[in-house]
């Protein structure tokens, strides 16, 4: 039968007759997968009628051929015990089945577990809602409890309720914790205001204090206390509040206001008795009487009488006793003290009344006096000064003042004085005014020829201010001699006002020139308002805007004109200026106010660009950022064109805006720098990556040239993006490098290779030329030793046969190099082509019997190899054969890995 399967001499048509034609084989492929179809079509529906019974999927689980079946049918079980069972049926064969009815098992365990654990926290918390005191710890354990559930396998309801008990929870803790906080601050605020109202009741007892500071105090701390009451928490008298200092504090404030108000009631008595002189007295109760002359049964009934108000002493005695004894007895003492003292005081009452008219009878009688000293002093003054009249009518005030009779006689010698120098002065009055007013009218006459030259003409030089004030002054001088009394006659008068009118005509022709100069300003201001009350500046519907540039322009110019024409105070009629001025400030007002308007929208718009330009700079990376700003610089330009500002506000914005917009091109520049200086500092990167892989050479051990390459691509993925013009550059420099230091792994390996077979080729040949030789070559161990060592067996059989301890060569030499010539497929001597067929028989047979391979197989090559090394002084032949298979082996595809000969890329 071995001889059939391995013979040789067949032709290729009988081998191709065994072979089954390609059509068949596709049809029975056909046939398979159309039977495969209509199984798992029959049990899909099988599947789907036994849906919702956990017994009929269970038969489906069991019997059905198909894994996928299987498995869908464990996934649609809904029973807890249905799963049990199915992960006790499966757990010995249907791995895949096995695992997904355990995995369903198990979830449905921790579901269960997890509904218990979160009914036993929802039954948790509902007992802490009815406990008086939360403990806080509680309430985290039941938190973290409740985090430490998988919420994923909870009922939908479970998870509200904890939540709802949750939230009820925390917020009762709350709520009773601020009613503790709330509880402890109106202690020690109801303390205070119980101590404050203690102190200000204990100061009655205090003999030196007023009744109005006492109640004064009474009030303010029966206020805080008032206000400390109402303040009280609600719950501060149920039950489950424990805090009895709190309930204590709350009776003894009532009790003490109820005695603050009943000593306010007492002080409040005791005032009112201290501001009257007496109690007032209950009026006597009236009876009608009838007339006599009145018939016994038409009597009319008396009137019911009137309700007699209770006097404070009487609301005294009806007020119920006070708690404190002390208090009450201190008030009582007081009251009595009162008593006392009210006889007493209406002695002292009529003694004061006789004092006090006598008082002021004399104070009335030493005022008189004053008065007459005071109006004397004035006439004096007047007799000083020459004024007749005054001290005329002083004379008669003193006359008729009242107590001048009973003036002192130093006072009538003053008064006998004043009347003499009256009358003396009288006597002086004639003459010494006569002569005054000649000399004004010499003064006036003199005016009058200075005004008027030797032409007729006013002289141009007249000093026509200095001219008039002079002629006021005559004027008011001859009306002061008017008042002085001074004798005058009316000649003389007719002289001093004619010589005035004719100096006065110089003044008033200056006057005429000045109202006419006055008159046309005046004119020429009213055409300027008249030009300024031309410009039109409302808008109709369909109309445009007004030009605000020319409105800004007319305004200017009028105010430039206007105030060419000088100030408005010395250059317009006096009785025109006010309306002039208000009829000014109106007319710039009505343009002024609109433009000044105009400019604020206008400033408002362009604070607005500016600050649209600072929102962009803060964005200026973006890509639209430019065509933004170009935008904004238009609206800016067109904005300008129409609404002009002033020139400084306008610098000035212009200059904020052109900053903001600087300030967007700097950041984009300086992060184009930035992003340029990095891509240079990646390109650099990458170069000295390349750079780095391409110094590796031949001789670099192909362990360095690895770990250079896997360190130089992590970093060649870590650097950032190169110039996107020499990244491709880049990227092709790099993978070339890597490819070349790849290849000079492959190469160093073959050249490794290379090396061990000329060693081993090298050291055989020692060993033959130490076998030729009879006697020990000297040098043989250095030569050896300068060699490259070689695999451990092939190093060890060559060292053994070199010092003679190898074994001679016989017949398994023979057997070792067909074994070595079989395994490298390599031709053996015609003589050996029997055994080589026979061995060739026996590997196939050990293999289809399931034995183990002979050694022989490649896996055994450097064994063989080693053993047939180790036979010393063998043939030519054998010789021949051995150079052959090392030749073999050095044209093979072979390596050394460490020190073993494996095969290469295995």
């Amino acid at each position: 039968m071995l001889s059939k399967i391995f013979r040789k001499g067949e032709t290729p048509s009988n081998t191709a007759s065994e072979q089954p034609p390609q059509i068949a084989a596709e049809a029975l492929l056909a046939a398979q997968e159309a039977n495969q179809a209509a199984l798992k079509t029959e049990w899909e529906n099988k599947l789907q009628s036994a849906m919702g019974n956990d017994h009929a999927l269970l038969d489906v689980a069991k019997q059905a051929p198909l894994v996928d079946i299987k498995q869908a049918a464990v996934m649609a079980l809904e029973g807890e015990a249905a799963l049990k069972q199915a992960e006790r049926e499966f757990r010995t064969h249907d791995r895949r089945v096995h695992r997904a009815a355990k995995q369903r098992y198990e979830t449905m365990l921790e579901r269960h577990k997890a509904h218990d654990r979160a009914s036993q926290l929802i039954e948790s918390a509902a007992i802490l809602m009815n406990e008086a005191l939360i403990p806080a710890n509680r309430l985290v354990e039941l938190d973290q409890a409740w985090r430490a559930l998988d919420h994923t396998l909870l009922k939908g309801g479970q998870t509200a309720d904890f939540t709802a008990l949750q939230a009820k929870l925390t917020a009762l803790v709350r709520e009773r914790g601020d009613f503790q906080r709330t509880l402890q601050r109106w202690t020690a605020d109801a303390a205070a205001a119980l101590a404050q109202l203690n102190a200000a009741c204990a100061e009655v007892l205090q003999q030196t204090s007023e009744y109005s500071a006492m109640i004064a105090a009474l009030a303010a701390a029966s206020q805080q206390v008032r206000a400390t009451l109402l303040a009280a928490p609600a719950g501060i008298s149920s039950k489950t509040v424990k805090d009895e200092t709190a309930i204590a504090l709350l009776e003894a404030l009532r009790s003490t206001l109820h005695q603050a108000t009943q000593i306010e009631e007492r002080l409040a008595i005791l005032i009112e008795l201290d501001s009257t002189s007496q109690p007032a007295a209950p009026a006597p109760e009236v009876i009608p009487v009838a007339s006599a002359d009145m018939h016994a049964d038409a009597v009319a009934p008396a009137p019911p009488p009137k309700p007699v108000a209770p006097t404070p002493s009487q609301r005294w005695q009806a007020l119920p006793p006070i708690s404190d004894s002390k208090i009450d007895k201190a008030l009582n003492a007081r009251f009595e003290e009162w008593q006392r003292s009210l006889l007493d005081q209406r002695k002292s009452r009529q003694a004061e009344k006789k004092q006090r008219a006598k008082e002021e009878s004399k104070a009335t009688q030493q005022a008189h006096l004053q008065a007459l000293q005071a109006i004397v002093e004035k006439a004096e003054t007047a007799l000083t000064e020459g004024h007749l009249a005054e001290i005329s009518k002083h004379l008669i005030e003193i006359q008729e003042a009242p107590g001048s009779g009973s003036a002192s006689s130093a006072l009538h010698t003053r008064i006998n004085a004043v009347q003499a120098g009256y009358l003396r002065l009288k006597g002086w009055q004639q003459w010494g005014g006569g002569l005054a007013r000649e000399d004004l009218v010499a003064e006036a006459e003199e005016l009058a020829k200075a005004s008027v030259g030797e032409d007729g003409q006013t002289p141009p030089k007249l000093p026509l201010k200095q001219h008039g004030e002079a002629i006021t002054k005559l004027r008011t001088r001859w009306k002061e001699l008017d008042r002085l009394g001074g004798a005058t006659s009316r000649e003389l008068w007719q002289r001093f006002d004619d010589a005035l009118k004719t100096a006065y005509v110089p003044v008033a022709a200056h006057l005429d020139k000045l109202t006419n100069e006055r008159n046309e300003n005046l004119t020429a201001r009213n055409a300027l308002l008249a030009t300024l009350d031309a410009v039109n500046i409302t808008t109709a519907e369909n109309s445009a805007a007004p030009d605000w540039r020319a409105v800004a322009r007319e305004l200017e110019r009028f105010q430039t004109e206007w105030r060419k024409l000088g100030p408005v105070e010395h250059t317009v009629p006096h009785r025109a200026r006010d309306a002039l001025l208000e009829h000014m400030r109106n007319s710039v007002a009505r343009l002024e106010n609109p433009l000044h308007e105009t400019r604020r929208n206008a400033q408002s718009t362009r604070e607005e660009f500016i600050t649209r330009a600072k929102a962009l700079s803060a964005d200026a990376q973006s890509r639209d950022v430019v065509a933004k700003v170009r935008a904004l610089q238009a609206e800016w330009q067109q904005h300008a064109k129409s609404q002009p500002l002033p020139r400084n506000v306008e610098n000035a914005l212009w200059t904020e805006f052109k900053t903001a917009i600087d300030a967007i091109f700097s950041q984009r520049d300086a992060a184009f720098s930035a992003k340029d200086a990095e891509l240079k500092a990646n390109q650099a990167t990458r170069e000295a990556l390349i750079a780095s892989v391409s110094e590796l050479t031949q001789d670099t051990p192909p362990a360095d040239i690895k770990r250079t390459i896997a360190a130089a691509e992590t970093e060649w993925r870590k650097a950032g993006e190169a110039p996107r013009s020499e990244a491709a550059k880049l990227d092709e420099k790099f993978r070339k490098a890597c490819q070349t230091a790849l290849q000079h792994i492959a190469g160093s390996a073959q050249r490794v290779w290379n090396t061990t077979c000329d060693a081993l080729a090298a050291k055989v040949k020692l060993c033959e030329e130490e076998e030729a030789n009879a006697d020990p070559i000297p040098d043989i161990e250095e030569r050896w030793s300068a060699l490259p060592k070689l695999p451990t067996s092939w190093e060890q059989a060559l060292h053994k046969r070199l010092k003679g301890e190898a074994t001679p060569a016989d017949e398994s030499l023979d057997t070792l190099l067909l074994q070595l010539e079989s395994t490298l497929e390599m031709p053996s001597p015609a003589a050996f082509q029997d055994a080589r067929r026979a061995l060739k028989l026996s590997v196939m047979k050990n293999t289809m019997e399931g034995r183990d391979a002979p050694t022989g197989t490649k896996t055994g090559i450097e064994e063989l190899t080693a053993a047939a090394l180790g036979y010393a002084r063998i043939s030519t032949v054998h010789q021949e054969r051995l150079a052959a298979i090392l030749a073999t082996l050095r044209a093979g595809a072979f390596e050394v890995h460490g020190d073993k000969i494996r095969i290469r890329n295995r």
